[in-house]
């Protein structure tokens, strides 16, 4: 067979280099995955944020607020008792809030002009209480007038995730305040995980589905290859059986001396001849040949000597017969 049933074998690191590559694909695509659920997240979660603040800004009545002077003046005054009220309703039905507050630019620093937060709170912020730790986003606010989210800080307050909404004055369309909510940066970020946690078991269900394809994958190769051993073994067998049968065949019809044919294939050619000459309406012949006195040779030069007689004969026999259909065989002891 040569090199048919020959089965190619990869090296071992081109093997793993195909295990791998699908599992390195899938761990990349799930991080970008993860990350990118967890971006989509941040703008749903800021975007939600967004129109809740903007709602309740929408809610507060800007003619009272433009009356507010940020200072302890303001204290007391239905304009001030109208705007606290409204604010502590707002963080009242959104439980996940921490403060509420009103703040103003007023001689180029920020001053709260009201706060949700209860007078015996020791985080509350009386009007004209300033305010400038963390003022960018609020300086953005004024500048574009859009609302804005900003990213987590640190102030004195703790770690905070603000949405800042600018109140406009009806008449002109003036920043007369900034309206910011807070909640907890820790509590931002169990929510926005929760988007980073559904994208990574999606990505786990789906590496767990690859793996598994890989390892079936891998089971049926190795189940393929052995089957192709057994098939190589087997055609291996099968072809040696024919070998040996063919062997079996030509010793079982030739002469194990003279190693012409021998009796029985004599017997069966004659008949197929014999039957052909019937068929075809032509002539067969026969001819018998026997040693004459060969006792006696073997008598007087021995065994051996005659089994070499006898090889000899065969040859020059079979040197007559030219044609395919011509036989020459022994037919038994010295004859032909």
């Amino acid at each position: 067979m040569g090199d048919r049933g020959k089965r190619t074998e990869l090296p071992f690191w081109l093997t793993v280099l195909v295990y791998a590559l699908p599992l390195l694909a899938v761990v990349i695509g799930s991080l970008l995955f993860v990350r990118a659920m967890v971006d989509y997240g941040v703008g749903q979660e800021k975007q939600a944020l967004t129109t809740v603040a903007v709602t309740a800004a929408a809610s507060l009545d800007p003619a009272a607020v433009a009356t507010l002077r940020g200072s302890a003046a303001d204290i007391g005054t239905q304009a001030f008792r109208h705007t606290r009220a409204r604010m502590a309703r707002i963080r009242q039905v959104n439980p996940s809030l921490r403060f509420v507050y009103l703040m103003r630019r007023q001689q180029g620093r920020f001053v709260f002009l009201a706060d949700a937060e209860p007078e015996s709170s020791p985080d509350y912020s009386p009007p004209g209480q300033v305010y400038d730790e963390k003022i960018d986003g609020m300086l953005q606010v004024m500048e574009t007038r859009w609302p804005l989210v900003e990213d987590a800080y640190q102030d004195s307050w703790g770690q905070w995730v603000s949405v800042l909404v600018p109140v406009l004055d009806p008449v002109n369309g003036r920043v007369i305040a900034i309206f910011g909510m807070d909640i907890g940066a820790s509590s931002w970020s169990q929510t926005v995980s929760s988007y980073g946690a559904f994208a990574a078991a999606i990505s786990a269900l789906i590496g767990g589905i690859v793996v598994l394809f890989l390892l079936g994958h891998h089971r049926q190769r190795r189940h393929g290859e052995r089957l192709a051993d057994l098939n190589s073994a087997l055609n291996a067998e099968l072809i040696e059986r024919q070998r040996a049968e063919a062997r079996l065949s030509r010793m079982a019809n030739l002469d194990g001396l003279t190693g012409i044919p021998n009796r029985r294939q004599f017997d069966t050619q004659l008949q197929q001849c014999w039957d052909r000459a019937l068929r075809q309406r032509q002539p067969l012949s026969l001819l018998m040949a026997d040693l004459d006195f060969f006792k006696r040779y073997n008598d007087r030069y021995g065994h051996l000597e005659g089994d070499d007689c006898l090889r000899r004969v065969a040859r020059q026999l079979l040197a007559l017969a030219q044609r395919p259909e011509e036989l020459v065989a022994r037919y038994g002891g010295e004859e032909f």
